[in-house]
């Protein structure tokens, strides 16, 4: 094994053995070559995970791309948390990056990369049919909120205003809601809802 597979073992927990993350394959080309870059990648992963803080879990992706630029899974997973919060133009400039690296992409992240690029492209009337059929069929909100968002980059605020409130009364932990409706009612001149909803989000916190 090279040291990069060594650390990620060390870093991820994962037990000694041929069957364990690949066996003995190199791990060096996913997940770069530093272990301090691998874990800021992890802690960036976490704080999605158990806090919802995508500008946080953005802000370890960043220091781990100062120290390994090549660290293609902080470019993605930038990326998607950029697209969450609205940020359509970075997140394209992160996906590009992301994009000439992605021969070091395990296949699961190469999927996920191209079903991103391809969203980022356009079809959005089909992504919106897709959503829709998905949040009828599962119930999850994750769908939902996905197609709030298209619909808030694609500048239909009341429309994207609606789906974010269904979102909350799905998910009433999701506090990056309160932020995007505070934008959303920003861009249609309703300063004094704005205000509310962003000061029901430090409410919260």
């Amino acid at each position: 094994l090279d040291r990069a597979s060594e650390w990620v073992r060390e870093v991820l927990e994962v037990p000694a053995g041929k069957g364990s993350l690949g066996g003995d394959l190199a791990l060096a080309e996913t997940y770069g070559e530093s272990e301090q870059a691998l874990k800021l990648y992890i802690e960036g992963l976490k704080v999605v995970l158990f806090q919802n803080d995508r500008d946080q879990s953005n802000a370890y992706y960043d220091s781990a791309l100062e120290i390994d630029p090549r660290m293609v899974l902080a470019w993605l997973y930038k990326a998607l948390n950029q697209w969450e919060q609205g940020n359509a133009t970075v997140a394209r400039e992160s996906v590009t990056e992301a994009q000439k690296l992605a021969h070091r992409l395990p296949e699961r992240d190469r999927h996920i990369l191209k079903e991103f690029a391809y969203q980022m492209d356009g079809e959005r009337e089909k992504l919106e049919k897709l959503y829709r059929l998905q949040f009828e069929i599962t119930g999850d909100v994750a769908p939902l909120r996905k197609l709030a968002v298209v619909k808030m980059l694609s500048g239909e605020a009341p429309e994207s205003i609606e789906l974010f409130l269904q979102v909350l009364e799905l998910d009433h932990s999701d506090l990056g809601v309160y932020l995007n409706l505070a934008r959303l009612e920003r861009s249609i001149g309703n300063m004094d809802q704005a205000i509310a909803y962003a000061r029901r989000y430090i409410e919260e916190l």
